[in-house]
């Protein structure tokens, strides 16, 4: 009986172990770490990587995760600098409902995507952060008062080409205003022509004056 005692006490430890071994986490974008079950804030005690994902400001994004144990709350997405700091003064989307569509478990886990806009302030190295709060409890040491779990991603906002792009086109646009400033100077040249014109005009009014000097020369020619 003595040797059956322990057995109660190590199952629940290992369900307890299972429970904190199976939360939630980044799908897309890569996170830092494959593991769903990291508690410590910010990002699990998870140092950044050297690759990171590379955004465009200002662009839609999806956000993939999963959950993989069903806890009732909500989900947060928030932004950080590359030492993992600033992400409550950079929430991009907050209050994602919890579904209780389908299962949620490790071997078959709850799916999530939702859109974002790439926050149009480019950074080298930032962090996107992904938080479930989990309402079936509570928790002091938390931002939300609830126990929360983590996972982070490694990212790099550029700029967008399109604004770029949009200079471009405005000056091609300026450019062309010109060309049709040049075409309407052919049109100038077209006056030229109307002046060589009126040059020809005044040439036949010149032949008119030698006419009389003929006609007297003839006419004393036969005197």
């Amino acid at each position: 009986m003595r040797l059956l005692r322990p057995i109660p006490a190590l199952l629940g430890l290992l369900l307890v172990s299972q429970d904190l071994h199976a939360h939630a986490r980044l799908v897309w974008p890569t996170p830092r770490s494959q593991s769903d079950s990291l508690k410590t804030a910010p990002c699990g005690n998870v140092a950044p990587g050297t690759e990171r994902e590379e955004l465009v400001a200002g662009t839609q994004l999806e956000v993939s995760f999963e959950e993989t144990i069903n806890h009732p709350g909500w989900f947060r997405l928030a932004l950080g600098t590359a030492d993992d700091e600033g992400f409550d003064e950079n929430i991009i989307l907050d209050d994602i409902p919890h579904s209780n569509v389908g299962t949620a478990t490790r071997s078959n886990p709850r799916p999530y995507d939702v859109t974002i806009t790439v926050p149009n302030t480019p950074c080298e190295e930032c962090t996107l952060q992904l938080i479930q709060v989990m309402t079936e409890g509570p928790d002091p040491t938390t931002t939300s008062g609830y126990p929360e779990y983590y996972s982070c991603a490694d990212i790099r906002i550029v700029a967008g080409s399109s604004s770029g792009d949009g200079g471009a086109g405005g000056a091609s646009s300026s450019s062309g205003g010109t060309t049709s400033s040049t075409s309407s100077g052919g049109g100038d040249s077209g006056g030229s022509d109307d002046n060589g014109g009126t040059g020809c005009s005044a040439s036949g009014t010149a032949g008119l004056g030698v006419l009389p000097l003929l006609v007297l020369w003839r006419v004393r020619r036969r005197r």
